[in-house]
């Protein structure tokens, strides 16, 4: 009995929500510092600077949503915000290999 309780301190232990909180924020903040390097670099070939810069805050929007982890009361609200993230990460998605 002892020893299935010790296997499941072991299992518990790298899965704790607080661990998963930590790495997810750790990759946000990594993504945002690559998005505030790319903003003084040039912008990809086929863009222009208004836009790449345009692109560039939508995606960090995602971010910095993503990492605070907080949730809107209003439903329509929430939606707008939703689809706004949804956005900005299919735009990270397109745009990784720029950043």
């Amino acid at each position: 009995m002892k020893i299935l309780e010790s296997i499941k301190d072991l299992i518990k232990k790298p899965f704790s929500k607080k661990e998963k909180e930590k790495n997810y924020k750790d990759g946000c903040q990594l993504f945002i510092d690559l998005i505030l390097k790319a903003k003084n670099s040039q912008p990809p070939n086929d863009i222009t600077k208004k836009e790449w810069e345009e692109i560039l805050r939508k995606i960090n929007f995602g971010l910095e949503v993503k990492k605070r982890g907080s949730t809107l009361k209003s439903p329509t609200r929430r939606a707008e915000r939703q689809a706004k993230t949804q956005e900005s990460f299919l735009l990270l998605e397109k745009h990784i290999k720029e950043l």
